[in-house]
C-alpha cells in the first residue's frame, strides 16, 4: 500500500500532464513492489520443503547459523535431533512412493505437534529430519527425543483401510565451543553448525546400528 500526496500553494497549479505523470509513476512503484513480493516468495520457496512445507536443508542452514550465533553470543546451550526412519526403503517397495509420501507428511505433523514454536524443525534429505532445539541441554532433549520415539512407535497411521506403523531412530548431541570460539564468533557459525549436526548424525548411527527404534547421546 503507498500514498503519495503532492501540495502545491497555487491553485490550479497542477494539469492533466501532471496526473499522466503521476499516473505513470504509481505504476512503475506498484511493479516494482509486486516484483519485490515475487522475489520474496520465491526466497520462501527456496528454503522450504515442498512436501513436507518445513524448511529443507538450505532453510536449516540460513536459520541455524542465526541460533548458534545467538546461543553462542549469550552462551545458551542449544541441541540438536537427528531423525530418521527405521526401513524406510523397505516400505516404499512394499507399498508405494505415495504412501512413502505420506508416510513423511505424516512424521512431520507428529514431530511439529510434539515440538515447541522455537525449535528449528528441517527435512534433511529423503527420510531424514534435523530439529534445533535451543535453550535445552542434551538431557533435556534426549528426554524429548525418548518422548519423541515412543509417540511415533505408538501412533496408528491410517491408509486407506490399512493402519501401518513406523518407528524412528534418533541422535542428539549438544552444541559445545571452544571458549575461544564464544568470544570471536564471527564467521564460525556455519562451522559449528555443520560440526553439531555432524555429532548427531553419528548418534544416530549408533542408534540404527544398535537396533534402531531408540535414542542416542
Amino acid at each position: 500500500l503507498g500514498f503519495i500526496n503532492l501540495y502545491n500553494k497555487e491553485a490550479g497549479y497542477y494539469s492533466n500532464e501532471h496526473v499522466l505523470a503521476i499516473k505513470i509513476f504509481t505504476s512503475q512503484a506498484a511493479i516494482a513492489i509486486h516484483n519485490a513480493r515475487l522475489y520474496e516468495n520465491m526466497q520462501h520457496l527456496a528454503i522450504v520443503d515442498e512436501l513436507t512445507g518445513i524448511y529443507n536443508r538450505r532453510g536449516l542452514h540460513e536459520l541455524g547459523m542465526r541460533e548458534v550465533s545467538r546461543v553462542q553470543r549469550f552462551k545458551r546451550p542449544l541441541t540438536a535431533l537427528f531423525f530418521d526412519i527405521d526401513h524406510f526403503k523397505q516400505f516404499n517397495d512394499r507399498y508405494s512412493y505415495a504412501v512413502g509420501d505420506q508416510v513423511l507428511r505424516f512424521l512431520t505433523e507428529k514431530l511439529r505437534s510434539q515440538l515447541r514454536d522455537v525449535d528449528l524443525l528441517a527435512r534433511y534429505g529423503g527420510e531424514e529430519f534435523v530439529a534445533l532445539l535451543p535453550e535445552l541441554s542434551l538431557e533435556e532433549g534426549a528426554e524429548i527425543a525418548e518422548r519423541l520415539r515412543i509417540d511415533i512407535e505408538q501412533a496408528d497411521m491410517n491408509i486407506g483401510e490399512e493402519n501401518l506403523h513406523i518407528t524412528i531412530s534418533i541422535g542428539v548431541a549438544p552444541l559445545v565451543a571452544k571458549p575461544s570460539e564464544t568470544d570471536q564468533l564471527a564467521g564460525k557459525e556455519p562451522k559449528l553448525l555443520h560440526e553439531l549436526i555432524e555429532k548427531a548424525g553419528r548418534k544416530l548411527h549408533e542408534a540404527k546400528e544398535s537396533g534402531r527404534n531408540r535414542v542416542a547421546f
